[in-house]
């Protein structure tokens, strides 16, 4: 606490520098005082002067703020050393703190003369004892038993109290009653002493005396004395009682043993007003108020406040900038932000200055020629940009017929240069020429050396640049600043039209992506020279042409500034650009005053040439991203050898295999592999197959870098992720950094314990009350700006309290703190702000050359004095002190590139999306490209063709074809039928009724081609292709391995000149595949001897008359003449006798009907009951209304008409016999008519008829009279045609109408359900009609496909009485009585009784009911509804073991239940299951 109290403000107690005596404690001394004047332009430093009673000892460099144009820019410039002798507040010796006070002491002696006092302004007053000391004051001994001047004695009192300490004699004060030299002695006569008191002497000269300290009071009793010297020399001892104590005088403070003086300044300024005066310490609890310097009392009395006086006079500043008293109350010439001081007069920019200079002064009135220059050439140069070093020559008149644009620019030097950095050195001047200066400052152009030019005064300050008079304005040959030569072409049409693009223009039109050089623009190319391009042929650019044209292209990007077209000017007042690779191009002044771009200070050569949309500037290198470097990739490649076969085949074909792709054949080869010799023969066989190598190349990065082109990682391939974590390496790798613990970031850079630094992380943060800049190297303090409200400092530990007053009881600046080092005070600026405390400014990072710390490709933005932030450019992410080019393709987004798209990292933040192999598009959208539709995808003719999601595609022979898709054979007749070499061939075998049969087996088919066939003889043609010998003719045709059976030996076979001969042809294209064998295409025809042709069939009548089961029929033959009719080819439905007997019978006639007789012949047809798809209809002779339908029933029998056939079938020479149990009845199933419709006529002559198109006719033979004119038809006129005015009307076309007769339907016209006539069993009506369905709607209580039955629960022949059985069985439908047949347990009319006693004697089977008869009969046992039986044995009744249930004989029975069941419609049928009827519409 009291350590506490001594810490008092420095201003309370330090006199003002006039004051000549120091106060007691206070030995102050004389110290140089050290201040800097205000940063500004080297040139206006010059007459610059240090504050008043400073002198300067010299100037040094520093860097300042002005805007020049709209930027705030920080240039390098020039500030004075200033010193001043001070006296500086220092306590003596042996006094500490703030108030010099006086170290501890003891008799006089400071801390006893036994230890050190911690004196001086930052000591504490704290007595450091010697060794054996202790006390406040060193005034004891650290052993309590010791004494002597040293402590180095030991007492030795048995009773009593040795009188110890430094000052001590080691003397034993007797405890009563002992006595003695060491208090082992008991006396008698000190047995009654009073309490603190001892017993001195010995023997009877003993007696009771006060310990020190105490005296003998009036009662003879001890009592305390107080002594001045246990207390402070500011403190009254006291002693209450027999207690003393210390305590210190009013106006102090302490415990009485250290008393320091009670100081009022230290509560509310002791009363003082704020910010206007500071409390004096006048004493113990004594002050006074003062005013601060440059103010005065307000009403005479500095405890009513101060206000602040004027410093500032007439005098006291130039006419250019504004006086102002600042806190101090010192004067200070403020100027505007866009100009610049030098403590006196401002200065304005280059402009400004030349009109000022020629206004007044020594030169007035003779610049006025170079400033009327200078408003035509380049006035936004000299008002608004720079900074330049400009040459103002002398000149009263303008110059007349110069380029004045380019003659002001020639006297300008971009940066800002005093005379002396000019000398002995070349620059190049704004305007293109160059300057070398020479001795006694003289200068000359290069171009024109002979031509001098003096410097008649130098270095004259402006806001944006220095000023040196010359002597005469400086003319270069005049030169246009712009090339205009192409300024109507884009810059990708300039490129074209100069060699002095070739490189470059070669670049561009090899890169595969071009940037739009012939686009809108405005564009800003950096081209390099041809030069530029050669010097960089070191096979990088080869490398990027022929295996990185991304990397090229994001080059070429790098040359290009898509946001604006900026001349030379404009890149002057930038420092740096993002081009179209989404990087930074750094732009900067040369030490020549040149411009330079990028990290290699690329020069500028050839500028401002002029495009239509936008401008070039020829650079003399290449400006390379950082993000395609390096160019040629670090692969570490695996490269792997191996030895493979090519496939095994026979040895003799051995050369003419091939090595698979990729692979290179080597000069020996595989005896002994096996192959599968035919696909009909699937056994192996030994052969031969080459030895390959094939050699594999992996690619993969070295260590450290990643990605298909091998980046190096971050932090450098030596240091990835600056070690500090592990690099996402490898080909496949994307360059991020997992982090060893204790480390965080993009790159590993900051350690992840926010309070952590220190190469490791494992140093504790020394910032105190701020924010830990907790990168490796930041040595641990607090990061920039981030010092709470209060504190600053690199720790932020200072307390930034705000003080009245320093030593002069001057203010400090308002963004600045007091500082109290001992008796030191002095103001310090703030964090974020920079000066001498009395005056400060805000610091902007992103000014300083390392821009706020951030990255190159971050953007540094100003949030507040000292304190920016960082953030990564388009394209880049990161924290902004570290940023990483931004991969599209790896983002989830996959750069917005389609699914069906591959995305390829171009750049920063920049990717292209190519469409995969099979896809179409821009790439942002892919559509499959279908490979089927251009030559079916390369599959077989016969394959389809199937496009995969990896834009592939497959090819599947169809089913009942085998192949692998590049080739499908289906069987022997498909492949026939589909060669178009073997049609004619195929053709034969479609007449050939066996020809199926015949080519269905495993077999070897020997074709003629389509010229041996036409080369056959008139008569052989003739013969062969008869229906009865061409079957013949066609087997001799097949299968080598059956030609024993054809009439041939083996010995036919044989091979001439590499040739396969089969008797006299010869096999022209050989191993033609289909499933069951092989197709040989030979040269000639094959035929059989003609002695193994077996009889020819007889005619139709021969056949007639050889059978006695057809004679009725064969005389209807003769009678009908059906010979005359049976020219071709017929199949006769030929009835035997007994079925015309029946007929003639049942139809109560004697012959057979004409029209039944020819409905029975069908022409033109050959028709064999086997081959018939099921529902097939044929026309008769009666006509095409008149159809017969042949169809499969139950029995997979052929049945026509619903007449079953019984398998009998004689061939004719003409035709097909098929024999009939039954005659059929005639069915007219098509009830065409003749239709007529209107349609469009024929314009034509209004007087002549009317005319139609085709066959049709006129509604009317004539128009009618005084028709007008309704069309225009063309009329010949001589050789010519002329559209003219004519008549048209309506004409009628006549057409058939195949409608179904009633009773049929579909397009097909079949019967409807039920018999013909009986349509619906005539309980109905059938939907016919070609439209309908065929489906009967059933009128009320019937049902059924055919409505055939009373619905469920109805009965008797109109289906309209209704069942009332209550618990049984009714006898329902047509046919049925209505009667209840009960279930168990029931019986009565309507099942209704319940069976309650068993009358029968149990003798009924379990599945009857014993019934109770009328009175007087017996009781009889009857089976229950489902079951039949005698009552006493009752069985299951399974009706479908009946006549298939009553259902259809085209549907299936199902027992559900005793005496239920269900019908269902077989497959190819539908109805109800009574009636099924054929789906063949």
């Amino acid at each position: 606490m009291l350590l506490l109290l001594l810490l008092l403000p420095l201003l309370c107690l330090l006199p003002s520098v006039k004051q000549q005596t120091p106060p007691p404690g206070r030995c102050d001394i004389l110290q140089r005082l050290e201040v800097q004047t205000d940063c500004t332009s080297c040139a206006a430093a010059i007459t610059a002067s240090c504050p008043r009673g400073f002198s300067s000892i010299g100037i040094t460099n520093c860097s300042y703020v002005v805007n020049i144009g709209s930027r705030e820019l920080q240039l390098e410039g020039c500030q004075h050393i200033c010193v001043k002798n001070v006296m500086q507040p220092k306590c003596c010796q042996q006094h500490w703190g703030p108030l010099c006070l006086s170290c501890p002491s003891w008799s006089g002696k400071t801390c006893n003369n036994n230890g050190v006092c911690q004196d001086g302004d930052l000591g504490n007053g704290t007595c450091i004892c010697n060794d054996g000391f202790t006390g406040f004051a060193c005034q004891e001994c650290k052993n309590p038993n010791a004494y002597g001047e040293k402590c180095d004695k030991v007492c030795d009192c048995k009773h009593g109290v040795c009188n110890k300490g430094p000052e001590g004699d080691g003397e034993c004060l007797c405890q009563p009653p002992y006595t003695g030299k060491n208090c082992d002695q008991e006396n008698r006569r000190c047995n009654n002493c009073s309490p603190y008191s001892y017993c001195k002497g010995e023997g009877d000269a003993a007696v009771c005396e006060c310990l020190p300290g105490y005296r003998k009071t009036p009662q003879n009793k001890c009592a305390s004395v107080c002594s001045q010297r246990d207390c402070d020399v500011n403190a009254q001892c006291s002693s209450r009682g027999l207690k003393v104590s210390c305590a210190c005088k009013p106006g102090y403070l302490g415990d009485g043993k250290i008393c320091i003086p009670q100081n009022p300044c230290l509560d509310n300024n002791g009363g003082c007003p704020l910010n206007s005066t500071v409390c004096v310490f006048k004493g113990a609890n004594k002050s006074s108020c003062a005013c601060m310097s440059g103010m005065s009392p307000i009403g005479g009395s500095p405890e009513s406040g101060c206000q602040l006086v004027s410093a500032c006079s007439v005098d006291t500043c130039d006419p250019t900038a504004r006086c102002q008293t600042e806190l101090n109350g010192e004067p200070r010439c403020v100027c505007e932000v866009d100009q610049i001081s030098d403590g006196r007069r401002c200065y304005g920019n280059l402009m400004e200055r030349a009109m000022e200079l020629d206004r007044s002064g020594s030169w007035r009135g003779n610049f006025t020629g170079a400033i009327s220059m200078f408003e035509a050439g380049c006035p936004r140069l000299l008002n608004h940009n720079g900074p330049f070093t400009a040459f103002i020559p002398l000149l009263k008149s303008p110059l007349p017929d110069l380029n004045q644009e380019t003659v002001c620019k020639n006297h300008l030097i971009l940066g800002q240069y005093l005379y002396r950095d000019l000398t002995g050195r070349d620059f190049n001047l704004y305007g293109g020429s160059k300057l070398r200066t020479k001795e006694n400052k003289r200068f000359i152009l290069l171009d024109n050396p002979r031509k001098l030019y003096s410097v008649i005064q130098q270095d004259l300050p402006a806001s944006n640049g220095i000023i040196h008079i010359i002597d005469q304005p400086i003319t270069p040959t005049d030169s246009s600043p712009h090339d205009e030569q192409f300024a109507d072409l884009t810059v990708g049409e300039i490129l074209t039209k100069d060699d002095k693009y070739n490189r470059f223009l070669s670049l561009v039109d090899n890169c595969g992506a071009p940037p739009p050089l012939r686009g809108p623009g405005p564009l800003t190319v950096f081209i390099p020279t041809n030069q530029a391009v050669d010097r960089a042929r070191d096979g990088s650019i080869l490398y990027m042409l022929n295996d990185a044209k991304y990397k090229l292209q994001e080059l070429l990007r790098h040359h290009v500034f898509s946001q604006a077209a900026l001349t030379v000017d404009d890149l002057s007042t930038l420092s740096r650009i993002q081009t179209m690779a989404n990087q930074m191009v750094k732009i900067a002044a040369s030490e020549d005053g040149g411009i330079v771009l990028g990290e290699k200070s690329i020069r500028l050569m050839s500028t401002n040439i002029v495009a239509s949309n936008g401008i070039i500037h020829m650079i003399d290198g290449l400006l390379y991203p950082p993000s395609i470097l390096p160019i040629m990739p670090h692969r570490c490649d695996d490269v792997d050898s191996k030895i493979t076969v090519g496939p095994c085949v026979h040895c003799s074909y051995l050369s003419a295999t091939q090595c698979p792709e990729g692979s290179t054949e080597l000069g020996s080869h595989l005896s002994d592999c096996e192959y599968v010799t035919s696909p009909l023969r699937p056994s192996l066989s030994k052969g031969c197959a080459k030895y390959c190598n094939t050699t594999k190349q992996v690619a993969k990065c070295c260590k450290g870098f990643y990605g298909p082109d091998c980046k190096p990682c971050i932090g450098g391939f030596q240091h990835p992720c600056y070690d500090k974590g592990t690099c996402s390496d490898g080909i496949h790798g994307n360059g991020s950094c997992s982090c060893q613990a204790g480390w965080t970031g993009i790159a590993c850079h900051i350690c992840s314990d926010p309070n952590k630094h220190g190469v490791n992380c494992d140093e504790d943060c020394r910032c105190v009350h701020g924010t830990c800049d907790n990168r490796p190297g930041s040595a641990g303090v607090c990061r920039r700006g981030s010092c709470l409200e209060g504190f600053s400092g690199d720790l932020c530990d200072k307390t930034a309290m705000p003080c009245n007053a320093d030593g002069l009881l001057q203010h400090c600046h308002i963004h600045a703190y007091c500082n109290q080092t001992g008796l030191a005070i002095t103001c310090v600026c703030k964090d974020g702000y920079e000066g001498d405390g009395h005056s400060c400014t805000a610091i902007n990072p992103c000014l300083k050359s390392n821009r706020g710390d951030c990255d190159t490709n971050a953007e540094c933005v100003y949030a507040g004095p000292g304190n920016a932030s960082c953030v990564c450019a388009e394209g880049w992410t990161g924290d902004g002190r570290v940023c990483v080019e931004i991969n599209n393709c790896l983002l989830e987004s996959r750069g917005s590139c389609s699914t069906n798209a591959d995305c390829k990292h171009i750049g920063p933040g920049q990717s292209d999306c190519v469409c995969k192999t099979g896809y179409m598009g821009n790439g942002k959208m892919c559509v499959l490209i279908n490979p089927c539709l251009k030559k079916n995808g390369g599959c077989h003719e016969l394959a389809k063709c199937e496009k995969t999601d990896g834009g592939g595609h497959t090819c599947t022979c169809p089913d009942g074809y085998a192949g692998d898709g590049n080739i499908c054979y289906g069987s022997l007749l498909d492949e026939l039928e589909m060669n178009v070499k073997m049609y004619s061939f195929y053709r034969l075998t479609q007449r050939f009724s066996h020809a199926f049969e015949d080519l269905n087996g495993n077999l070897t088919v020997l074709v003629p081609t389509r010229d041996a066939l036409r080369n056959m003889s008139t008569a052989d043609n003739l013969f062969w292709n008869t229906r009865h010998h061409l079957p013949y003719f066609l087997r001799s045709e097949d299968n080598i391995v059956d030609l024993h059976k054809a009439g041939m030996d083996y010995k036919a076979i044989s091979k001439k000149l590499g040739v396969i001969q089969i008797g006299k042809a010869s096999i022209l294209t050989p191993n033609l595949p289909a499933i069951n064998g092989y197709l040989h295409v030979i040269d000639k025809i094959l035929a059989p001897p003609l002695s193994d042709l077996p009889p020819e069939p007889p005619t139709l009548m021969a056949f007639l008359n050889s059978s006695s089961n057809f004679t009725l029929f064969r005389e209807y033959v003769l009678m009908y003449n059906l010979s005359s009719n049976l020219t071709e080819s017929f199949t006769l439905l030929l009835p035997t006798d007994e079925a015309i007997r029946q007929h003639l019978s049942r139809t109560n006639t004697s012959i057979l009907d004409s029209d039944v007789f020819k409905y029975h012949v069908i022409l033109n047809e050959l028709l064999f009951p086997d081959r018939l798809p099921d529902g097939t209809l044929k026309s008769t002779l009666l006509g095409t209304e008149y159809q017969v339908q042949f169809h499969l029933d139950n029995n997979n029998q052929t049945v026509v008409n619903d007449i079953p056939l019984d398998g009998s079938v004689t061939v004719t020479q003409n035709g097909v016999i098929i024999t009939l149990p039954q005659v059929l009845k005639v069915r007219r199933n098509r009830c065409s008519k003749m239709t007529y419709l209107q349609v469009e006529g024929r314009c034509t002559d209004c007087d002549g008829p009317p005319r139609c198109i085709f066959y049709h006719k006129p509604i009317k033979k004539q128009f009618p009279a005084n028709m007008q004119p309704n069309c225009r038809y063309r009329k010949r006129v001589g050789s010519r045609r002329k559209s003219v005015l004519g008549c048209v009307i309506k004409c009628l076309r006549t057409t058939m109408d195949h409608s179904c007769c009633p009773g049929y339907y579909g397009h097909e016209c079949f019967k409807c359900p039920g018999d013909v006539g009986s349509w619906c069993s005539n309980h109905g009506e059938c939907h016919d009609g070609n439209h309908g369905n065929g489906e009967c709607r059933c009128y009320e209580g019937f049902h059924g496909t055919a409505c055939e039955d009373c619905e469920p629960g109805r009965y008797g022949v109109n289906c309209s009485s209704k069942c009332n059985c209550a618990n049984g069985k009714c006898e329902d439908g047509l046919t049925g009585s209505g009667r209840c047949v009960c279930y168990k347990g029931w019986k009565g009319a309507s099942c209704s009784l319940e069976i309650k006693d068993d009358a029968c004697g149990g003798v009924c089977d379990e599945n009857a009911n014993c019934i109770t008869g009328p009175q007087g009969t017996a009781a009889v046992c009857v089976c229950t509804a489902g079951y039949e039986g005698n009552g006493t044995y009752c069985k299951e009744l399974d009706l479908c073991s009946r006549s298939n249930g009553g259902c259809s004989e085209f549907a299936v029975c199902t027992k559900v239940a005793a005496g239920m069941r269900t019908c269902t419609c077989k497959q190819g049928y539908t109805g109800d299951g009574v009636i099924c009827l054929g789906m063949w519409s």
